[in-house]
């Protein structure tokens, strides 16, 4: 069987094609995870600026996760230092730890999805919290095994196993 030039055209034309869709397919996903990235990025940013909000509107409550005078290196001294709060702060103070907890899952959730991301920085500000903060140490010690998934409490072990937490 003898192959027409038509043939030869029909079946360069199909390979051509073939290839185009392969590359036009390629470039779309490729756009797609750049987008889903800069989407799950807003996501994060738009989370830590609502938590920023909080403490906006609550000037009082920021020094309990960020100044130094309030940080603890036991136990037993985040113990002392949350007893020492009155009953509404300290409602108030939960209600915050909780929403940063729930963010840090979040945050675990989304980084098995988004390799490449410097997640490390994230890491360190939640090893800090985790370590020195009062009223997040009360609150993983109190309810870590019963509310939140075990992502969260393996963060928290990660942290204390890098030294990144002082908690004895």
């Amino acid at each position: 069987m003898q192959v027409s030039g038509l043939d030869l055209l029909i079946d360069l034309i199909i390979k051509l094609t073939t290839l185009l869709t392969t590359l036009f397919i390629w470039f779309q996903a490729r756009q797609i995870a750049i987008q889903t990235r800069a989407s799950v990025y807003q996501q994060i940013s738009q989370q830590m600026l609502n938590i920023d909000k909080i403490f906006l509107k609550n000037p009082g409550l920021r020094k309990f996760f960020y100044d130094k005078s309030y940080k603890v290196n036991s136990k037993k001294e985040a113990f002392e230092k949350w007893m020492a709060i009155d009953e509404v702060t300290k409602q108030r103070l939960l209600a915050i730890a909780e929403l940063l907890v729930d963010f840090l899952d979040n945050i675990l959730y989304q980084r098995k999805y988004l390799k490449g991301y410097p997640w490390e920085t994230w890491d360190v500000y939640f090893c800090e919290l985790f370590k020195s903060v009062p009223v997040i140490v009360f609150l993983e010690e109190q309810r870590g095994g019963r509310w939140y998934p075990d992502s969260i409490k393996i963060f928290a072990r990660k942290c204390i196993t890098r030294k990144c937490i002082r908690i004895s």
